[in-house]
């Protein structure tokens, strides 16, 4: 965060962008660079617009409001269970979580997803429902096999073993292409 203030991040970045552009009033003024600022502030004054829907849509559903992505990844602002009043962005697809950020606010939270491009407000039902799926439950419990070799806990040719097992439970038709 450039401001102290999530919520308005890109109007005053867009703001003090406009001022080191050119002065339409003076005629002399043929700065090429200033151009450059106020193209820059206009994208920012855009995704301000997108933010301002963003927060909209946390102030209605609060911890547990869910963002998308162009890509079909989702982001979902919680409070941090590892660190005590902080909050985190926990990125999720339908094959499971991949990672996190955590932050001091929960506005500081949504200003990251969107600055991460997670931008469409979704339901905040959406990591449920994803959870439920035969993609997620493969994920999961092949990151876990993964984790177990990585840990010395199973050895590489037991976790292929496993794995082959879980494609014919949830992906049967990945399992026959293996």
């Amino acid at each position: 965060m450039k401001t102290d203030n999530a919520r308005k991040e890109y109007e005053i970045r867009a703001r003090d962008l406009r001022s080191l552009a050119k002065d339409e009033t003076d005629p002399d003024d043929e700065s090429l660079v200033s151009d450059l600022f106020v193209d820059a502030a206009k994208a920012l004054e855009a995704k301000q617009e997108k933010l301002d829907l963003m927060f909209e849509h946390y102030d209605l559903h609060g911890l547990g409001s869910t963002f998308e992505d162009t890509h079909g990844r989702w982001a979902v602002v919680l409070p941090d269970a590892t660190c005590a009043g902080k909050f985190r962005c926990q990125y999720f697809d339908k094959r499971g979580f991949f990672g996190h950020t955590t932050l001091a606010s929960a506005d500081a939270v949504v200003l990251e997803v969107c600055d991460m491009g997670y931008r469409k407000p979704v339901p905040s039902s959406t990591l449920d429902t994803v959870s439920q799926k035969p993609e997620w439950h493969l994920g999961v419990q092949s990151l876990a096999l993964r984790q177990a070799v990585e840990d010395g806990q199973m050895s590489r040719d037991e976790a292929e073993l496993k794995y082959k097992a879980l494609l014919l439970k949830y992906s049967p038709e990945q399992a026959i292409a293996v």
